[in-house]
C-alpha cells in the first residue's frame, strides 16, 4: 500500500508524521527524492532548510502530488487554507476571455502522466473536475463560431472516374484481381470539418460527458448549453482518433482557441488513458500533478479586478526586466499580488522596496499614467489572501475599500482578500 507524506505548503518535510517513518528506513529514499518530485519543471519542494541529518527541503508554493519512490512512497502538499475551493476560484479567472489571462490559465496545473497514478484514497482530492470545467469553458467560444473545416486524406474506391491520386497496391489487389478495371481506388483530400482536430474535441467531450454524469458534477447552465449544442455541431465527426494520432497532433498556434482546447482535451484523454471505461474505474487513482497557488491568486485577483473595473485595469506592464502584475489609471495606482499568508502580520520589506522601485520606473509610469510630474508619489497597493479579507472590489480602491496604509511608508497600502471555501468543510 502506497505511503503518502502531507505536507502543508512552505513547510518542512519533517512536518510530516511518516517523514521519520519512512526516511529512517530507508536512507536511500533522501537521495532520489529530488528527481521525483518534478512535474514538468515544476517543484512541489522548493528551498532548503537545515535539520535532519540533511538540509530538509520545504514545500514551496505548488500544491499537489508526486512520487517520492514509485509504488511505495508519494509526497501530498495541501495549501494552509484548508478546504479552499479552486474550482471557484478557476471559474473567476475564465471570466476574463483576453488572450494572455487564457494563455496564463494554460500554465496554473499540470500532469505526470509518464508516471504512474498514485493511490491518493482518503486525500479526497481530483483535478478531473478541474480540467474538464477548463475545457467546457474553452469549448465554448468554437461551439459559438462554428467548427473550423480542414483538409483531411479520404480513400475510396470510385466508379468511373480519377480522383487525387491512385494507391496502386489497394486498387491492384481490389480492381485488377477481380477484373474490375471501371473501378479506380483513390486517395483524395476533402475540406471537411470531419479533420483530425474536431475528432479529439469530440472525443474528449464524451469522456467529459461520461464524468459529469457518473460523478453527477456540478456545471452550470451556459456549459450545460455548450454541452449540447457541441453535441450537435459534432455529429458529423467521427470520434475514431486513435491515441498515437492523437499524440501526435499539433495545432496551427495562429488558431488560438483551437490549440488552447485540444490542449486540455489531451489532458482529458491521458487522464483516463484513451479509455472511456476507466471514468467509472478506480476513482481514487490520481496521476501526479501540481498546481502553481501563486499563478492561481494572481489570476483570480485579475477576475475580481476585472470584473469590477473592466479595461480600466492594465496587465502586466513590463520595461527593461521589471514587471507590475496590475496597473489601475484612474487612480494612478501601481497593485502586486503576494500569494503570503499573515503578510499583515509580518510586513515583508523586500516585496515593498520592488514594488517602490516599478512606482520610480519612468517607462512604467509613462506606459500606466502617460506623463507625471516626476516628483509625484504613486500609491503602491499589496494584495495578499487573508481569511478576514474581502470578498469582492467596491467602486473605489482607497477610498471605498478596508484598505490598510502601513505606516512606516508613504502612500503604501495593503488589502487582504478572502479567497473562497468549500461549503461542506
Amino acid at each position: 500500500m502506497t505511503r503518502i507524506l502531507s505536507i502543508e505548503e512552505h513547510r518542512p518535510l519533517t512536518d510530516s508524521p511518516l517523514f521519520h517513518e519512512v526516511f529512517d528506513e530507508n536512507e536511500a529514499l533522501w537521495k532520489c527524492f529530488p528527481d521525483a518530485t518534478h512535474a514538468r519543471g515544476k517543484q512541489l519542494l522548493g528551498c532548503y532548510v537545515e535539520g535532519w541529518p540533511a538540509p530538509v527541503p520545504t514545500a514551496s508554493y505548488h500544491v499537489g502530488l508526486a512520487w517520492l519512490k514509485e509504488g511505495e512512497v508519494a509526497l501530498h502538499v495541501f495549501p494552509k487554507i484548508r478546504g479552499l475551493d479552486f474550482m471557484a476560484m478557476f471559474m473567476t479567472c475564465l471570466k476574463n476571455k483576453d488572450n494572455e489571462v487564457q494563455e496564463k490559465l494554460m500554465h496554473i496545473y499540470g500532469f505526470d502522466f509518464k508516471k504512474p497514478s498514485i493511490d491518493a484514497h482518503g486525500l479526497h482530492i481530483d483535478v478531473t473536475p478541474f480540467i474538464i470545467i477548463h475545457f467546457l469553458s474553452l469549448l465554448e467560444p468554437i461551439v459559438k463560431k462554428g467548427l473550423k473545416h480542414n483538409y483531411v486524406f479520404e480513400e475510396e474506391n470510385l466508379q468511373g472516374k480519377l480522383k487525387g491520386k491512385l494507391v496502386f497496391s489497394q486498387h491492384f489487389k481490389k480492381n485488377v484481381l477481380n477484373h474490375r478495371l471501371d473501378k479506380n481506388y483513390c486517395r483524395y483530400q476533402e475540406y471537411s470539418i470531419d479533420c483530425t482536430e474536431n475528432k479529439i474535441l469530440k472525443k474528449a467531450l464524451s469522456f467529459a460527458e461520461s464524468y459529469i454524469q457518473h460523478y453527477h458534477l456540478k456545471v452550470s447552465d451556459s456549459h450545460t448549453r455548450t454541452i449540447q449544442q457541441a453535441k450537435s455541431l459534432f455529429s458529423e465527426v467521427s470520434d475514431t482518433c486513435f491515441p498515437s494520432e492523437i499524440e501526435r497532433f499539433r495545432v496551427n498556434p495562429l488558431f488560438r482557441e483551437y490549440a488552447r482546447a485540444i490542449g486540455v482535451a489531451k489532458l482529458i484523454l491521458r487522464r483516463f488513458g484513451y479509455d472511456v471505461q476507466r471514468v467509472e474505474r478506480q476513482p481514487n487513482m490520481v496521476p501526479p500533478f501540481w498546481m502553481d497557488m501563486s499563478l492561481l491568486f494572481e489570476t483570480y485577483v485579475l477576475g475580481l479586478l476585472s470584473e469590477k473595473y473592466g479595461q480600466s485595469i492594465k496587465y502586466h506592464i513590463a520595461t527593461n526586466g521589471n514587471e507590475i502584475d496590475f496597473g489601475k489609471p484612474d487612480e494612478k495606482m501601481i497593485i502586486d499580488t503576494k500569494y503570503i499568508y499573515h503578510w499583515r502580520d509580518r510586513v515583508n520589506h523586500d516585496n515593498i522596496r520592488q514594488l517602490s522601485g516599478y512606482a520610480r520606473n519612468k517607462q512604467i509610469r509613462r506606459k500606466l499614467m502617460g506623463d507625471l510630474y516626476e516628483t509625484e508619489i504613486l500609491p503602491c497597493m499589496i494584495i495578499y489572501p487573508a481569511a478576514d479579507g474581502i470578498e469582492f472590489f467596491s467602486k473605489n480602491l482607497l477610498l471605498d475599500e478596508p484598505c490598510e496604509e502601513i505606516e512606516t511608508y508613504l502612500k503604501f497600502y495593503r488589502l487582504g482578500i478572502r479567497l473562497p471555501i468549500q461549503s461542506c468543510v
